[in-house]
């Protein structure tokens, strides 16, 4: 009987810990619906991921716990965010997934593969996180990733002399402003433009951009460091800066590449209004799948914060994500191809 009473015990328990966690996914999914005016609505809804895996597990307890009738309100829950997930992950044309491919090897696979298709392209960004000090593994990933260009969002000073070791190999340099703490650099393999006009790097922000001239065709790429949204200020200052993205993005005529740390993911209102509705840009992301980049070492929590977008005219090869080296980021990639047929109406229209 003790035993009985015992097993009853647990089993209230169980419901009771499945109730109070389907309320509380309840109430973060109503919250979510909010985050286009709300700029805590607008923090919620970077974690859908976690509250579909959390009305599983809330589901789970339900039935342990003999609490059936809930069980319709957890797959709701699980249905709506999933919804949201997969319309903000939408792809037009990935072409493979890149999950599990080593960094180099990948880049060879890719650029044999859009080397048919026109001008192949890699490119990486990592957040170092200024107070990292452990430079050989971010240099050690760089040199096996081999992108043709790099974004590397929070370079201190000594981050600027370490990356200065890579000179051979990426002898063209850009930085952004400085705000006494670190800068954003922009290291290329391919000649970097000078005298350039610039559409996004302004004094008084964390942007750095450049025209390279990769394999003869003239491409706009920018490091972007977006204002972390932590307080209601915060959050203005970034919804402004994907504005003023789509505003300039609007007004290029060479294909544009943006890469870095955005502190956003896909799911943001504001991120989809901007960067892929006016701008009409594009995720390297999308349809490879959950690739969370923030907070590194706390997989569960993840989400995919750093991103690379692509003008229209790009075809999207692979994208993937390096390993732990240090930072609270994990560096990503993407290999792009700009068909031939772009290249040569973009000709045409030159002469």
């Amino acid at each position: 009987m003790t035993q009985g009473v015992l097993r009853s015990s647990a089993r209230r328990r169980l419901g009771f810990a499945g109730l109070v966690l389907s309320l509380a996914l309840v109430l973060a999914t109503v919250l979510a619906a909010f985050a286009r005016v709300s700029w805590l609505a607008d923090i919620a809804v970077q974690f859908r991921v976690q509250f579909v895996a959390g009305a599983f597990l809330a589901g789970a307890l339900l039935l342990l716990g003999g609490r059936r009738r809930w069980l319709v309100v957890v797959a709701a829950v699980a249905a709506l965010n999933g919804w949201f997930i997969a319309d903000s992950s939408r792809s037009g044309d990935s072409m493979a997934f890149a999950w599990g491919a080593r960094p180099a090897q990948a880049a060879s696979d890719a650029r044999r593969t859009s080397a048919a298709s026109g001008v192949a392209i890699r490119v990486a960004a990592v957040n170092v996180l200024y107070l990292n000090d452990q430079y050989p593994r971010v240099l050690d990933w760089i040199r096996r990733a081999a992108p043709d260009v790099l974004a590397v969002p929070e370079a201190s000073a000594r981050w600027v002399e370490q990356l200065g070791t890579l000179a051979v190999d990426y002898p063209y340099r850009r930085l952004s402003a400085s705000n006494g703490r670190f800068q954003t650099a922009l290291l290329s393999r391919w000649p970097l433009e000078d005298g350039l006009a610039p559409a996004f790097a302004r004094a008084d922000n964390r942007y750095v951009e450049a025209v390279a001239v990769i394999r003869g065709e003239r491409v706009r790429v920018v490091g972007v460091h977006a204002v972390w949204p932590l307080t209601p200020a915060h959050a203005r200052l970034r919804n402004a800066e994907f504005a003023a993205i789509a505003q300039a993005a609007a007004t290029l005529r060479e294909p544009l590449i943006l890469m870095g740390d955005f502190n956003s993911t896909a799911l943001s209102p504001h991120f989809q209004q901007q960067l892929r509705g006016v701008a009409g840009l594009r995720s390297a992301a999308a349809g490879f799948g959950w690739q969370p980049t923030w907070p590194a070492a706390w997989f569960p929590v993840g989400i995919q914060i750093d991103h690379v977008l692509v003008s229209p005219s790009f075809k999207v090869v692979s994208f993937g994500r390096g390993p732990l080296v240090g930072s609270d980021h994990l560096p990503i990639f993407a290999d792009l191809a700009l068909p031939s047929h772009l290249l040569a109406s973009r000709l045409t229209q030159r002469q």
